[in-house]
């Protein structure tokens, strides 16, 4: 049974409110940025129409987002949390895969776009779905 001291304020609960703060708003923000730059948004309609057989993994909502039924995307990207901008990143922006290949965890040394986007995906995948909302001060530290 829980009780108001299971809640208490802990560094362990700093370190994930902390961590996930960083992961879903400047890192996404990054993102972001990165699809800005390898696709201006008034490009946007255009690119994701020829590439549309490259996204067959978007669930309902990020296609309704995206390749809405009448018109076209008209927004600015900040309506795209890190799932929907990894897919367009890896699918669509001609990005090269870092050494371990998309969706693998890069070595720690490898510092190309690729790699950086993937530990983005990872670490922010491992403090969302994670069961607890603890996080020690060395796997702050790792993230």
């Amino acid at each position: 049974m829980a009780t108001a001291t299971s809640y208490a304020s802990t560094p362990e609960t700093t370190n994930a409110n902390r961590a996930g703060r960083i992961l879903l708003d400047p890192c996404t923000d990054q993102l972001r940025d990165v699809l800005r730059q390898r696709v201006p948004p008034a490009n946007f309609h255009y690119v994701i129409t020829r590439n549309r057989s490259n996204l067959p993994r978007l669930t309902q909502p990020q296609r309704d987002l995206i390749l809405p039924r009448s018109g076209q995307y008209s927004g600015d990207y900040s309506d795209m949390d890190v799932s929907l901008l990894y897919l367009l990143l890896r699918n669509v922006c001609n990005i090269p895969p870092h050494n371990n290949g998309w969706g693998n965890l890069p070595d720690m040394q490898d510092s190309s776009l690729s790699a950086s986007i993937d530990r983005i995906r990872g670490n922010r995948n491992r403090i969302v779905h994670s069961s607890t909302s603890l996080l020690s001060q060395t796997d702050f530290n790792e993230v």
